[in-house]
């Protein structure tokens, strides 16, 4: 079967957006009586609360069973345990926001993060943190160096892994006195490391010095400690990448586009020795070149035979890049495993990672363009594009490999952004991903400032959002997919594709129905039975913005897709009652527990602990297995969940989470809404919404419903109705709940209380 596929990107393309929006008038978009203030005086959440999870954290220290290594099966295990594969729900923690100030704020800061279910923290920017205010150059700061050792302590007590990063910062371990405004922050070091041994040098020094580091407070470095689950070299590194954001600017960054400009130059004339040969391959892309000095990487669009080994270099570069830098861990006595590349959606980082032993990704749904006032999204649904932000991940999965994600999100101000927590830990606990992760800060010890970019806790739609994810991404809630597609990559099928292109989404659509990921020929990776390969036949260019690379996705070959269907209908991988339908944009997961409608913006998740739905417009209705919830109000997400391990309609103690959009008092937009123009203050706002549950068997007891504080304490009782021998039906209508407006519900029986 052969494939027409137009390769595209991961997301939507903001490149396309105008900064003409900020000449529209301004408008506030928390106006009116169903913008409530959520109160989030006390975010501290209560021990044993309804929004206590740290049951779902395995109990004992960190490390108890050995170091995680990676298994035949290719999958990430503990030494100890190698037949048992990790499932880990993570942090994201931006270390120059670093909260705590003293050792009871430190203390109370891991508390937190293990109520909030997460078995893993990525200490990120960790080393710009480190030398705010340091000393001298490579020596850290005494007072963070003994708060992030007492930090990582306490985690190791309540068995929370790290995974860090050698470098995030372009500071590469100087010494500086603010995180952002220093003289280092602008200059691209993750460039500089591929041809100049001055910073390899640095970054070899910076990661001696952390991880030979002795933490106090348990007697172990670092580099000897199996509370690290797995090492990045560097953050987002890759020279595609980096090289993109440095021709936005080219005269700011003429030194680095010549530093990589003159590393290829050398590296052609080693595979082409004269220049004309060189010419002879690149026909026309080689008029006007005399010598091998004059090849230079001017422009985002090269022509294509000059691109193609223009990432062919890329891939070797970073390949040799990643193994010295590899070896130097492991010289050094790092025994996890140590990646890098951990963003990218070419085929040819597909091709650099090849050397990994495990992959570990970023991407995001309507990224922001820009940080901070004016900046712009599109405001699109995550649910409405088919979830594309997980399946377009899936596409950079390689079979036979761990993979996880440590930075994924659908940023505020996005007014569907309450989707993002049900795709994410629905998907990737259908991908069997081992590791998710939402950017960022989804823990704080107090919430002093309004909802804004990336930052999880401080937006009442992301939190809820995050801790529906956790609830979907524990261990036996959703099942993998038993089915596995395996996209056939190999050097031939990436020339035709375009090395600079990605996998377009008539084969990546395919992981809303079963596993997939990408084969690639002479890698170290453990086998994969599949159920059907496919080779794609053509591609897409890849955008990169700050922060993200995305693409439009407007062909798509349904046709290609529906074939794909069919085998796996003929082969047994779908069921006679999966309901998936090309034709009309509906994708069923192979275990029937997922159905997404894109034209509708729905999405349920029907499993016998956890059910829930995406509820976009008044009247939508979802009829799971136990429960039918409708919408009666705004766009909504909801999630009903087990508490007591028992299935919902056994269950007598349950969480209720009932997320819409939310915003901050006074904050403003352009009229279409698309462009921020303020952040406003406190209090956060929600958009009350109303939704009705009618459970088809009712719990047995007598039945409670309550709203949530922030910390998980019981404010109101919400109301309850059950004709006689009738169903038990109950209305959560936000607006009624006044000050008491909460995204949370504890529903249990009498004899839970």
């Amino acid at each position: 079967m052969r494939y027409c596929l137009l390769l595209l990107s991961c997301f939507v393309s903001l490149g396309l957006m105008s900064d003409r929006l900020s000449a529209q008038p301004v408008v506030r978009q928390a106006d009116g009586e169903n913008w409530l203030a959520y109160d989030q005086s006390d975010v501290l959440v209560q021990p044993g609360s309804a929004l206590d999870f740290s049951h779902l954290i395995p109990t004992g220290i960190a490390g108890q069973y050995g170091r995680a290594i990676i298994n035949t099966q290719g999958m990430l295990v503990f030494s100890e345990q190698p037949d048992k594969a990790i499932r880990v729900m993570s942090c994201a923690l931006p270390m120059f926001e670093f909260e705590p100030q003293d050792d009871a704020q430190v203390i109370a800061f891991a508390e937190e993060i293990q109520r909030a279910g997460y078995m893993a923290v990525r200490p990120h920017w960790l080393d710009l943190y480190l030398m705010i205010d340091a000393p001298a150059d490579f020596v850290f700061n005494p007072k963070r160096i003994a708060l992030f050792d007492l930090f990582t302590f306490e985690l190791k007590k309540r068995g929370i892994y790290l995974i860090l990063d050698v470098v995030s910062a372009s500071t590469m371990y100087k010494s500086i006195d603010h995180p952002f405004n220093n003289p280092h922050r602008k200059t691209m070091n993750k460039l500089q490391m591929y041809y100049d041994s001055e910073y390899q040098q640095h970054w070899k020094q910076g990661a001696r010095i952390l991880l030979n580091h002795i933490n106090p407070h348990t007697k172990v470095a670092l580099k000897d400690e199996p509370q690290v689950l797995y090492i990045a070299a560097r953050n987002e590194p890759g020279i595609g990448f980096q090289m993109n954001l440095a021709l936005n600017n080219k005269e700011k960054n003429k030194v680095y586009i010549k530093g990589i400009s003159n590393h290829f130059a050398q590296w052609l004339k080693e595979r082409y020795r004269t220049v004309g040969e060189l010419k002879i391959a690149w026909a026309d892309a080689g008029e006007g070149i005399s010598d091998f000095s004059d090849v230079s990487i001017n422009s985002k669009q090269l022509p294509l035979l000059m691109d193609n080994d223009y990432q062919r270099y890329i891939v070797d570069t970073e390949q040799k890049t990643y193994a010295w830098m590899n070896t130097y861990l492991k010289n050094l006595g790092i025994r996890c495993p140590v990646i890098d590349y951990n963003n990218g959606m070419s085929v040819q980082c597909g091709v650099t990672r090849s050397v990994l032993p495990m992959i570990d990704m970023h991407a995001y749904h309507d990224h922001p363009k820009g940080w901070g006032v004016k900046a712009l999204l599109h405001n699109n649904s995550l649910v409405g594009s088919s979830a594309a932000m997980a399946y377009r991940l899936s596409g950079t999965r390689q079979l036979g490999a761990p993979f996880g994600v440590s930075e994924w999100g659908n940023p505020y101000f996005n007014p569907y952004r309450h989707e993002a927590g049900l795709v994410m830990g629905a998907y990737g606990a259908l991908q069997n991903w081992q590791m998710i992760m939402q950017h960022a800060l989804p823990v704080e010890l107090s919430s002093i400032q309004p909802p804004r970019f990336f930052r999880v806790a401080r937006d009442p739609s992301l939190k809820a959002a995050e801790r529906m994810a956790t609830l979907l991404f524990a261990p036996n809630v959703v099942k993998p997919a038993k089915g596995v597609v395996g996209i056939k990559l190999d050097e031939n099928i990436v020339g035709k594709l375009g090395w600079g292109r990605t996998l377009p989404s008539e084969i990546t659509k395919l992981a809303l129905v079963s596993q997939l990921g990408i084969q690639l020929p002479d890698t170290d990776r453990a086998k994969v039975s599949t159920d059907l390969i496919l080779e794609p036949q053509r591609g897409a260019t890849v955008i990169t913005l700050p922060g993200a690379e995305v693409a439009n996705d407007t062909e798509q070959n349904t046709a290609a897709t529906g074939q794909a269907i069919a085998l796996l209908r003929q082969r047994g991988v779908l069921g006679h009652t999966n309901k998936t339908d090309v034709s009309k944009g509906i994708y069923q997961s192979d275990t029937e527990e997922l159905t997404i409608d894109a034209k509708r913006k729905f999405l349920s998740v029907n499993t016998p602990t956890c059910q829930g739905a995406t509820l976009a417009e008044p009247g939508v209705v979802a009829s799971l297995d136990h429960v039918t919830m409708t919408n009666e109000g705004v766009a909504v997400a909801c999630l009903l969940a087990s508490l007591d391990g028992q299935s919902i309609a056994q269950s007598q103690r349950m969480l209720l989470l009932v997320a819409s959009n939310s915003s901050a008092t006074d904050a403003t937009f352009s009229e279409d809404g698309k462009q921020v123009l303020s952040f406003g203050k406190l209090p956060a706002l929600i958009e009350a919404a109303k939704v009705k549950l009618v459970f088809k068997q009712a719990p047995k007891g007598n039945i409670q419903v309550w709203a949530l504080r922030a910390n998980g304490s019981r404010s109101v009782r919400c109301e309850t109705s059950q004709q006689s021998h009738g169903p038990l039906s109950v209305t959560i209508d936000q607006a009624k709940l006044g000050e008491n407006i909460t995204p949370y519900f504890e529903i249990l029986t009498d004899s839970a209380d």
